[in-house]
């Protein structure tokens, strides 16, 4: 029997099987992912992103709700530090790559350390504008506080725009005009700021120019007359202005009881009278002058009224007119 001849009328046996290959940097298939433990890197950049906005659903419900004090500080302070660990968990996720690998690391780190650093440079502006504010508070209360010189222009301010009350005497030679001070003017609130004894202040104003000889004034206790003839309580000016630091030029350089030199104008000195008086009722205010008492009647008088008065105070201390 002869041999069967290969490509005739048999087909030839197949090849031996390959054996099988493992290769090593073989990824598991995407459908297996689901079922894998992430690593740290993976859970940290998803904390970093998901901290934000845990900490602005905090944040709203903080402002929604009503909540103590010191609960919405703690509340406040928890968010501020969740922020920042989720920005820091994005940065340690990034660096963790080059051990985890860049998959479900890369992006959700970016993104939160994107939204985390928007929200620390928000914070920190916030910060800074605060404190900034509350300086400048500070300061503004301060200088409020810090009682100063008073200037002519407090004077013109206060003694001639507003109605008020005023009357006018004379004493021998000598001109008296007391006019009421403004309450809640500067020159009413640097007076006030060192004042022991709250109380309403009235400016006189002395002309002596036309004396040939000094004048001795006295306001360390004044009376006060209404219109009904009843005599009104007054202060001690001796125990109101002594130490004022703001009024020591101002009513202080002529001594107490002030002596008032010959041939002097423009000399004021401070009245004062109890904060309830009202003014409206006010009939007269006596001080005394040269051992002798003056009354100095008066009564309210508008701004308008006291306007030659003004100009001719403003002229003689250098304001200009507005």
């Amino acid at each position: 029997m002869s041999e069967p001849q290969w490509g005739s009328s048999f087909p030839p046996p197949n090849p031996p099987p390959l054996p099988p290959q493992v290769i090593g940097y073989a990824r598991p298939m995407p459908g297996n992912r689901s079922r894998e433990k992430p690593n740290f890197s993976q859970q940290a950049a998803k904390f970093s992103w998901a901290a934000p906005l845990a900490a602005l659903l905090i944040g709203s419900c903080i402002n929604a709700g009503k909540m103590e004090q010191m609960t919405s500080i703690v509340m406040g302070g928890f968010n501020a530090l969740l922020i920042l660990t989720g920005l820091a968990m994005g940065i340690i996720a990034l660096f963790g790559m080059r051990r985890h690998g860049r998959d479900r690391v890369l992006v959700p780190a970016i993104i939160g350390i994107c939204i985390n650093g928007i929200m620390v440079l928000a914070m920190g502006t916030m910060f800074l504008v605060v404190a900034h504010g509350a300086k400048a508070a500070k300061v503004a209360a301060a200088r409020a506080a810090a009682p100063r010189i008073i200037t002519a222009q407090d004077q013109d301010e206060a003694v001639f725009v507003h109605d008020g009350w005023a009357g006018e005497a004379t004493s021998g030679k000598t001109e008296l005009t007391l006019v009421q001070v403004e309450p809640l003017s500067n020159m009413d609130r640097q007076i006030q700021l060192t004042n022991p004894v709250r109380s309403r202040i009235l400016i006189l104003f002395i002309d002596n120019s036309a004396n040939q000889n000094s004048v001795t004034i006295d306001t360390a206790t004044t009376k006060l007359v209404d219109i009904d003839g009843n005599t009104l309580p007054s202060l001690s000016s001796d125990k109101l202005s002594g130490n004022f630091a703001a009024t020591a030029s101002l009513f202080g350089k002529y001594g107490r009881p002030a002596v008032i030199p010959a041939k002097t104008a423009d000399v004021i000195l401070g009245v004062f009278v109890p904060p309830d008086v009202n003014f409206k009722t006010l009939k007269q205010i006596s001080v005394v002058v040269d051992g002798q008492e003056l009354i100095i009647p008066g009564g309210i008088v508008t701004g308008a009224q006291k306007e030659p008065n003004r100009r001719a105070f403003e002229s003689a201390n250098g304001i200009k007119a507005k």
